[in-house]
């Protein structure tokens, strides 16, 4: 066995027992008492690496939009880990700590929705996903879906979108300007170029602009500007 094919036998999980749970019925019992607006159920002996099973099972089956509040951050990315591997990170989605304190005083990340700006607006898209958090986020204050959905901007390659109200959104958004982007919410304007580190990205967007016209918009490396 090669060294690439051992590698991934470790990342792929053998999950062929889940038919045998399937057949039994089990998960049908569980998504049938789902409660209904105001009730509770519970559910004892649920343990490790079932409760992503169990989660991902009742998302599929019912249909809806499912929220886990897990206990603190560690276990909801648990929770995550486990549920993107039976879903896909397309209906996952993880609101809560992404990075150390450290990471955030290098990202310049200042709050909870700062750190969730793009899954929260992932979120207001698609409101179907199974959504993973953890009680401290929840505690949290953040923007209502109508007021991320009025101040997001959604741009493309030969849109037309006027240069000085992108400007005024991106600095009323709270970026602050700077001669060249190095860190998260920081922007640089130069002639018909913005650039701008938006929360989330490992690395700064650079918008092209010809007019009002947009010819290009492409990830770079801030070191190498």
């Amino acid at each position: 066995m090669s060294a690439d094919t051992h590698k991934n036998a470790d990342v792929i999980p053998d999950i062929a027992f889940l038919d045998t749970l399937r057949s039994a019925g089990v998960f049908d019992e569980i998504a049938d008492a789902l409660p209904v607006q105001g009730a509770c159920l519970q559910l004892r002996g649920v343990h490790g690496s079932l409760k992503g099973i169990l989660l991902a099972e009742l998302f599929t089956r019912s249909g809806r939009q499912l929220i886990v509040v897990a206990p603190d951050a560690n276990a909801a990315q648990e929770v995550w880990n486990d549920c993107s591997l039976l879903l896909g990170e397309e209906s996952v989605l993880f609101i809560g700590e992404r990075y150390s304190r450290m990471q955030k005083n290098i990202r310049n990340i200042s709050s909870t929705f700062a750190e969730n700006a793009d899954a929260l607006r992932a979120l207001t898209e698609q409101p179907l996903r199974l959504v993973v958090t953890d009680i401290h986020t929840v505690a949290q204050e953040y923007p209502s879906v109508r007021d991320i959905r009025e101040q997001s901007v959604h741009l493309s390659r030969g849109d037309s979108f006027p240069q000085l109200e992108l400007i005024k959104r991106v600095a009323f958004g709270g970026f602050e300007q700077t001669e060249f982007v190095s860190s998260t919410g920081e922007y640089a304007l130069r002639g018909g170029i913005i650039d701008i580190f938006p929360v989330g990205f490992d690395n700064p967007v650079r918008i092209e602009f010809f007019g009002d016209e947009i010819e290009s918009i492409r990830e770079f490396d801030a070191l190498s500007q």
